[in-house]
C-alpha cells in the first residue's frame, strides 16, 4: 500500500507480489474532485512502465539515470534539471518551475531503480524510518531491509 491513501491504493506492491510483479496490474479509488491518486498513477506509469531499461546495472557499474526526458509529477513542467550525485550513483531532478525535488537511486538488492518524490507524491510503500526509504516495486526490499 501507498502512505497516502492507505488500503485505497494499490499499484503492484510486494503484498501481492507473487500475482502482480512490477507494476503490471493495480488498482485506484478515484473520487470527483480528489485527482490526486489518478495523477500519482499516470506518474507511475510515466516513470516506470515507459522506462526502457528498469535496472540500474549498466557493464560494470550501476547508473540509474532515467533513459526518458523526465517532467514534474507536482506540476507537469518538463524545465527540470537532473543533478548527479555521489559519482553518478543517484540523480536529483529539481523542477525550475515549482521547486519539486525528485530523487533517483536503485534497490540495493536487485537494483531496479526508483524514483523517490518524498512523503505525499510517493506512490509507494515506504518504510517506517523514512518517507524516502521505499520498497522496490521489483523485489519488495527498502535499504531498512538491508542486513
Amino acid at each position: 500500500m501507498t502512505n497516502h491513501g492507505g488500503d485505497k491504493i494499490y499499484f503492484g506492491e510486494a503484498e501481492q507480489k507473487p500475482t502482480f510483479p512490477f507494476h503490471k496490474y493495480g488498482y485506484i479509488t478515484h473520487k470527483p474532485n480528489f485527482t490526486d491518486n489518478l495523477k500519482k498513477l499516470i506518474g507511475m506509469a510515466f516513470e516506470y512502465l515507459l522506462e526502457s531499461n528498469k535496472n540500474a546495472n549498466n557493464g560494470t557499474t550501476k547508473d540509474p539515470k532515467p533513459t526518458n526526458d523526465l517532467f514534474c509529477l507536482n506540476c507537469g513542467s518538463t524545465s527540470v534539471d537532473l543533478h548527479p550525485k555521489q559519482d553518478a550513483k543517484k540523480y536529483t531532478a529539481d523542477c525550475r518551475t515549482c521547486g519539486h525535488q525528485t530523487h533517483i537511486n536503485y534497490c540495493w538488492n536487485c537494483s531496479t531503480k526508483l524514483f523517490k518524490h518524498g512523503y505525499y507524491w510517493d506512490y509507494h510503500k515506504t518504510s517506517v524510518w523514512s518517507s524516502f526509504d521505499i520498497h522496490c516495486p521489483n523485489c519488495g526490499m527498502a535499504f531498512a531491509d538491508k542486513p
